[in-house]
């Protein structure tokens, strides 16, 4: 369950960020890098 609340706290990041409205897919890739990088460790 560590793993969702981590990607709950990088969504609540990710839409707080101004671009994330000009576009989301770059926020989706965004969130991936991010999980991707958190299983990696």
């Amino acid at each position: 369950m560590k793993l969702m609340s981590f990607t709950i706290d990088i969504f609540i990041a990710a839409f707080r960020k101004p671009k994330c409205f000009e576009s989301i897919t770059v926020c989706s890739q965004h969130v991936t890098a991010h999980v991707q990088n958190f299983r990696s460790h």
